[in-house]
């Protein structure tokens, strides 16, 4: 079974809103970054564990989606397969990226502590763990219904 080119043109495009989110969401994370430093003379400076499934998603948007499309002048049905898996893992991280960041902030997520904020505030783990498992989840079983495996 081949492709139809509105699966490829749906899988670009869905990569494509991926990575320009993920691209928003990264700039947004290296003001800040910069604010601290520079404003506030911070010098410690990190990504939070949210920010990792950022970098990941768009990664996988990239080189899991958009780059096998572009690159096979015909579609074998497992580039095809791995395209969407890799959209599916990468929407899911970003959903995850949503608490995991409030997390890390602790804005009504994590507010029981206290302190100074952690590189991976306890809250802000869970969600990040939880997140790569369920989009590693999604990733596999996308994967196998594309073949038709399941």
């Amino acid at each position: 079974m081949s492709a139809h080119v509105t699966d490829t043109a749906d899988l670009i495009a869905v990569s494509a809103i991926v990575v320009g989110f993920g691209v928003t969401a990264m700039m947004f994370r290296v003001q800040r970054e910069l604010y601290v430093l520079e404003v506030l003379k911070i010098e410690t400076l990190w990504l939070a564990w949210a920010d990792y499934m950022i970098i990941t998603s768009v990664m996988l948007a990239v080189f899991g989606a958009t780059v096998p499309l572009l690159v096979f002048p015909t579609l074998p049905e497992w580039v095809v397969a791995l395209s969407a898996s890799s959209c599916v893992g990468a929407v899911v991280l970003q959903a995850g990226f949503i608490p995991s960041i409030l997390a890390h902030y602790r804005i009504e997520i994590g507010t029981a502590r206290t302190g100074s904020r952690e590189k991976g505030e306890p809250a802000e783990r869970l969600f990040v763990i939880g997140a790569f498992i369920i989009a590693g989840i999604a990733f596999v079983i996308t994967f196998c219904l594309r073949m038709g495996v399941l």
